[in-house]
C-alpha cells in the first residue's frame, strides 16, 4: 500500500503567531538604548513564563520605576502634542491680530514686544509641561501602592502566598507593558478621522492587563481560578464603586446648593 503523505498543516497556530509578534516586536526595541522595555515585551506575549521567571527578582523600587518612566513618557508626548497644537494656532492668531491692529504703524518696537511676549509664552508653556509630566509621575507612584496594597491585601484574604514586593513590582510591569503596546495607538488617535478608531484599539489593548493580572495571582500568589478572577476583579469593583460613591457626593452637594439658592 502506498505510504499516506503527512497532511499539510493549516493556518498559522499559536505559537507561531507568539515567535513572529515577539520578532517584530524585538525589532522595535532594538533601536532604543534601553533594555527594560525587553522584559515588558516578554511580559505581554509570554505572560506565564515570565512571571515564573521574574517572581524571585521582584522590588517595589523596580516595579515604581517601570510604571513611572512608562506614565512620564506617556504624558510629555501627550502634552507635547496637544501643546504644539495649541501653540501653533495661539502664535498666529496673535501675529494676525497684531500685524492686523498694527497696520501701517507696525514697527521694529511692536515686533520685539511680540517676540518677547511670544517667549514669556514659550517658557511658561515648557514650566507647565514639566510640571504636568512631574505631578503624573507622583500621581502613578501613589496610584501603583495603593492598588498594589487592595491587591495584596484580597489575595491574602483569600489565602494567597505572594508578597507586597511582588505584587508592586509586577502591577508596576504590567502597567508599563499596556502603556509600551498602547503607545502608537495613543499617539495615531490624534490623527483626524481615525482618532476614535485608534482610541478604541487603544482600549482594547488595554483590556489585555486583566489576563496579564489574572496570570500574577494565580502563579504568583498560587490561587486556583476562581479565586485568581475574583482577586482580578474585586478591586476594580471597589475603584469603581469608589468613583461612583464620589460622583453622588458631588452631585448631591451641588444639588443641594442649586435648591438653597433657589429657596
Amino acid at each position: 500500500m502506498p505510504e499516506k503523505k503527512p497532511k499539510k498543516k493549516k493556518g498559522i497556530t499559536f505559537a507561531e503567531t507568539q515567535e513572529s509578534t515577539d520578532s517584530a516586536a524585538s525589532s522595535v526595541l532594538e533601536m532604543l538604548p534601553f533594555k527594560r522595555p525587553f522584559l515588558w515585551k516578554d511580559l505581554l506575549i509570554y505572560p506565564s513564563k515570565t512571571i515564573e521567571k521574574e517572581k524571585g527578582k521582584a522590588t517595589i523600587l523596580q516595579g515604581v520605576i517601570d510604571s513611572a518612566s512608562m506614565e512620564a513618557l506617556v504624558t510629555f508626548l501627550t502634552a507635547l502634542i496637544v501643546g504644539s497644537f495649541y501653540a501653533v494656532a495661539g502664535t498666529a492668531m496673535t501675529l494676525f491680530f497684531v500685524l492686523a491692529g498694527a497696520g501701517a504703524s507696525f514697527s521694529a518696537d511692536v515686533l520685539v514686544s511680540l517676540l518677547l511676549v511670544l517667549l514669556v509664552v514659550a517658557l511658561f508653556a515648557i514650566l507647565l509641561l514639566v510640571f504636568i509630566v512631574f505631578l503624573s509621575v507622583v500621581l502613578s507612584v501613589i496610584g501603583l501602592l495603593l492598588w498594589s496594597a487592595v491587591d495584596y491585601g484580597v489575595a491574602r484574604l483569600l489565602g494567597g502566598t505572594g508578597s507586597f514586593e511582588q505584587q508592586t513590582y509586577f502591577n508596576g510591569v504590567i502597567t508599563a507593558g499596556i502603556l509600551m503596546a498602547s503607545l502608537p495607538l495613543m499617539l495615531l488617535s490624534f490623527l483626524p478621522c481615525m482618532g476614535y478608531f485608534f482610541s478604541a484599539l487603544s482600549f482594547i489593548v488595554s483590556i489585555y492587563s486583566f489576563y496579564l493580572r489574572y496570570r500574577v495571582f494565580s502563579q504568583v500568589h498560587e490561587l486556583e481560578a476562581g479565586k485568581a478572577v475574583a482577586c482580578t476583579l474585586v478591586p476594580l469593583v471597589v475603584q469603581l464603586g469608589l468613583i461612583a460613591v464620589g460622583l453622588a457626593l458631588f452631585f448631591g452637594v451641588w444639588l443641594l446648593s442649586f435648591f438653597a439658592a433657589a429657596l
